[in-house]
């Protein structure tokens, strides 16, 4: 029983509690990134906004005291209440649906309780209360939503239903309420806006992953210390495993979606719109190429022959999500109703068009889906035995050299350094893919559609400036470091991932598919994706933006195979040495105010 239960009802007590009248002078103000705060008022429709005050008694339920409506500094007209000592007063404000200072509120809000102690003391009350929209309850609806609707997410209707929770994508959810609950400004706050690479399942330690190991290294430097305070550093983690560029920046919702709130890139504006960033680290563009949904897995399905009719086992059957969609005949699954169709991915069954346009065999010139997308026959792709010995002279191998590195991933991916960077040889016209005779690019022209590989990265180029724009009209970017990384050259090994045993490799067998088989040529064509990346989006980006853009060159980081989980993952080592090579990054961009 507590003590207000037990004294329930003594006359010394009801003598304490007797009502006393109170002078409220109140006032309200709507929380932005733009110091000073705006007054709790339409401006635009040139009317207040609703209040109602309600009392609270210890274990009893809420009482209205008053209603009244703000005036055009947001505050309510001075009022009088005969109020109880032991009592509490809420404000409800009306904002629910309402767009104030540029916040769209999407409920109701509610003031923390405030103990009517003092004020019955005094005679008055005091307060202004600064509003903030919460994001979290309507982001975890759409968390939700990509669980069970989006065919597009890599959690949504998926065969491996427990994705969410091995990925630990609930928890990181859940980082946007408790950093809405904790923000300060005066904090360091952190945005963590990821891909796969950020989050990816953990193999043998919880900190398998790069988001993991860097955010230890910050909170690790915010650790408040003996003699000299520090500022608390606070983050959240708007990431999901297996997120394109697209997927975290569209404004279009895709297939399951019909609406703002079912894009991702709606809650991170709202997120940007109400707080501000000192540090944002981006992930982005790996899953553009690597397609993380539709990744083969099965060595040894590489043959046309074992591709399978249709994109689901049975066609009649209403099942259209992209894990079903790994090895089909792109001839055999044309629909019979749409085989005049223009647009040749738009004949395929159920939305395989759409994934197909987003996979990575339509990069490669000599893949069954880009010939199919080019109006090409079957028989126009090249045998291995044609194209390899052409490849092979491009590449400089004799005999010996052919025959060691065919032995070996990890010396083919070493071999594949000692090809240029685009940066350093003025022979490379790489930034538009021009046929030159250089061996760069013959090798290139050779491997993959110029046109779709260019248009592929303008398109992840495209959504991150849609995302740093949106940052640019909100963030004080005198303050502020977004932070990116390239990735490290790849395909020490051919393993699928240690952890499903189902997924990847993500490059390896696509290649194969088109009859590059060799690890040199393969090691050289992930290569020059990395590099067309480093070159031609990031510093790009970083040539627009200026100062408050930076990236971290991580490509030639974890040169082993052991540093490797599977084709693309790093294994916790590995991760730990990018997470320390963007750190030194951030420590000489906040120099002596990074604590």
């Amino acid at each position: 029983m507590s003590d207000g239960e037990r004294w329930k009802g003594h006359p010394l007590q009801t003598l304490l509690n007797a009502p006393r009248n109170v002078q409220f002078n109140v006032g309200f103000r709507v929380y932005q990134t733009s110091y000073p705060s705006a007054p709790l008022y339409d401006s635009v429709k040139n009317i207040g906004v609703g209040v109602t005050a309600y009392l609270q008694n210890p274990g009893e339920a809420r009482v209205l005291a008053f209603t009244a409506v703000t005036d055009q500094n947001g505050k309510l007209p001075v009022t009088t209440v005969s109020i109880a000592p032991a009592s509490a007063v809420i404000f409800v404000c009306h904002v629910k649906d309402k767009t104030l200072a540029n916040i769209a509120f999407e409920e109701d809000i509610d003031t923390d309780a405030a103990s009517m102690l003092e004020a019955a003391s005094s005679g008055t009350f005091n307060r202004s209360y600064e509003l903030r929209s919460r994001i979290y309850p309507k982001y975890a609806d759409f968390f939700r939503f990509l669980q069970i609707y989006d065919k597009e997410s890599i959690l949504g209707n998926s065969s491996i239903g427990i994705a969410a929770y091995v990925t630990d994508d609930n928890t990181l959810v859940k980082t946007l309420s408790e950093f809405e609950l904790s923000y300060r400004d005066a904090n360091f706050n952190v945005m963590f806006e990821g891909d796969s690479w950020f989050h990816y399942p953990p193999n043998d330690k919880i900190d398998q992953d790069l988001y993991a190991s860097l955010k230890a290294k910050l909170q690790e430097t915010f650790k408040p210390g003996d003699s000299t305070p520090k500022r608390r550093c606070q983050s959240v983690a708007f990431q999901h495993f297996g997120d394109t560029s697209d997927q975290m920046f569209s404004l279009d919702p895709g297939p399951g979606g019909d609406a703002d709130e079912h894009t991702q890139f709606h809650y991170t504006k709202r997120c940007l719109n109400s707080y501000q960033f000192e540090l944002i680290v981006l992930s982005s563009g790996g899953n553009d190429i690597g397609e993380p949904g539709i990744s083969a897995h099965k060595k040894k399905d590489d043959d046309v022959a074992t591709y399978r009719k249709y994109i689901v086992p049975d066609p009649a059957v209403a099942q259209d999500h992209y894990y079903d969609f790994r090895y089909f005949d792109p001839y055999e699954a044309v629909k019979e109703s749409s085989s005049t169709a223009t647009d040749r991915a738009e004949r395929l069954q159920g939305n395989a068009g759409y994934w197909l346009k987003r996979s990575f065999p339509i990069l490669l010139k000599n893949h069954l889906w880009s010939l199919y997308l080019d109006g090409k026959e079957k028989s126009d792709q090249q045998t291995q035995v044609d194209l390899e010995p052409e490849l092979t002279t491009l590449l400089g191998l004799s005999p010996t050299d052919y025959n060691d590195l065919g032995k070996s991933l990890a010396k083919a991916a070493d071999k594949a350094l000692a090809f240029p960077d685009p940066a350093t040889d003025p022979s490379v016209d790489f930034p538009n893919m021009a046929l030159t005779n250089s061996l760069a690019n013959q090798v290139l022209d050779k491997i993959f559609v110029k046109e779709r590989f260019k248009e592929r990265f303008d398109d992840i180029r495209a959504n991150m400036v849609r995302f740093l724009d949106h940052v640019a009209q909100t963030q004080d970017t005198t303050k502020l470091l977004v932070l990116c990384h390239t990735y490290c050259y790849a395909i020490f090994t051919d393993g699928p991932t240690d952890y499903f045993k189902q997924r990847g490799p993500w490059f390896h067998n696509r290649l194969r598919q088109a009859r590059i088989a060799h690890p040199l040529a393969q090691s050289v064509a992930i290569k020059y994706l990395i590099d067309y990346f480093r070159w031609n989006v990031l510093e790009d980006l970083k040539n627009t933006y200026g100062p408050w853009f930076d990236y971290y060159d991580a490509r030639q980081l974890n040169r082993k195979s052991g540093d490797w989980m599977d084709e693309i993952h790093l294994t916790t080592t590995g991760f730990e040495r990018v997470a320390s090579g963007l750190m030194q990054t951030i420590k000489t961009k906040f120099g002596a105010d990074f604590q």
